[in-house]
């Protein structure tokens, strides 16, 4: 009895340490990101709207991580939706309310789309708002919200269960959170009656993308023959710097193999405890 006891308690450590769950692909983190990469691309009268009341706005946008449990369905946009083209076009567009309705719509939008509600035991890799490119993809009016709401909702149910969810396929969600978040924003500004001057033309690009560090060479042509820390004022050429990138990837898949390996160290330990332990009852029993 004890031996199968301590047996299971080995095999369940191992399955703890192994099979882990993945962080959620949008984290706190990247949702402010998406934020910010959104207001980017508004129009410049929202912009400073949103920009002077940015810390609202994220805080609507950080509400499923307060409250994971509610059901971040289609209804809850249509909902907020409407009710901030409402306060918009009454005395209440300063209201603290009125602001974070900005934020909630983002956070329901980027749920739709977060792969880790379509994915089990959401084992998909996290995204992070670094190394990527958002391209905006030109203001799309929210005329029929129903129609647009299912044919989200639709588009990808399918592309995730017809894709295996990696890192390129939660960097493409991200930029069409950023996009969707951006069509809703504008066109609640615009059906209340708020005025913009030019919207933001298709194909800007928001580049989170920075040379990996530490790293010898100085990839701004502005700052070459400058006293910037590198250690060359001359360009880079292209093999020195798939070189210096080549060595980053080998390097983090060393540190990845150690992980592994030290959770291999530790189920060692355990199955040693438990050998020892069996060895420890026979004794007793032959001593008695």
């Amino acid at each position: 009895m004890f031996r199968k006891l301590m047996i299971t308690i080995l095999i369940f450590g191992a399955f703890i340490i192994l099979f882990a769950p993945h962080p959620h692909a949008f984290t706190i983190t990247t949702r402010r990101a998406m934020v910010e990469d959104a207001i980017k691309f508004c129009p410049a009268e929202l912009k400073t709207y949103l920009v002077k009341n940015i810390a609202t706005v994220k805080d609507g946008m950080t509400f499923v991580d307060r409250n994971p449990e509610i059901d971040y369905g289609p209804e809850g946009i249509k909902s907020f939706y409407s009710r901030l083209i409402s306060d918009l076009k009454s005395n209440e567009i300063q209201s603290v309310n009125t602001v974070r309705k900005f934020g909630l719509i983002s956070c329901y939008i980027a749920e739709i789309i977060n792969p880790c509600n379509k994915w089990r035991f959401n084992r998909v890799p996290q995204a992070t708002e670094d190394e990527k490119i958002i391209k905006y993809d030109g203001h799309q009016e929210i005329d029929d919200i129903d129609t647009r709401l299912e044919d989200l909702v639709a588009d990808y149910e399918m592309y995730y269960s017809f894709n295996k969810v990696d890192r390129a396929i939660i960097k493409r969600a991200y930029g069409k959170a950023v996009n969707e978040i951006v069509d809703y924003w504008v066109s609640a500004w615009t059906a209340s009656g708020n005025n913009i001057t030019q919207i933001c033309a298709r194909g800007k690009e928001v580049s989170h993308v920075e040379p990996e560090h530490p790293c010898p060479y100085n990839l701004n042509p502005n700052l070459w023959g400058t006293n910037t820390g590198y250690y060359h004022s001359a360009p880079p050429t292209r093999s020195s710097v798939q070189k210096h990138r080549s060595s980053e990837a080998i390097r983090r898949a060393n540190e990845q193999k150690s992980q592994i390996n030290k959770q291999r160290s530790r189920i060692n330990e355990l199955e040693y405890k438990v050998r020892w332990m069996e060895f420890d009852r026979k004794m007793d029993q032959i001593g008695e």
